[in-house]
């Protein structure tokens, strides 16, 4: 069973771009849980931030 309420299975995750089968949808982009594990834990200083910043843009389109 799914840990995630709204998840719906494989999509192209709007971070990695890859197809996953866990994961969310936020106006009907698709991030994977990994994507979103990684996101919950990275701290602000992390190099990778600004890269995910700039990816999460496209949930406003």
């Amino acid at each position: 069973m799914n840990q995630y309420p709204f998840t719906y299975s494989k999509g192209p995750c709007i971070i990695c771009d890859e197809s996953k089968e866990d994961g969310v949808r936020i106006n009907h982009h698709f991030i994977c849980a990994h994507c979103e594990k990684e996101m919950i834990h990275l701290p602000i200083s992390a190099n990778s931030y600004s890269y995910f910043v700039q990816k999460l843009k496209k949930l406003s389109c």
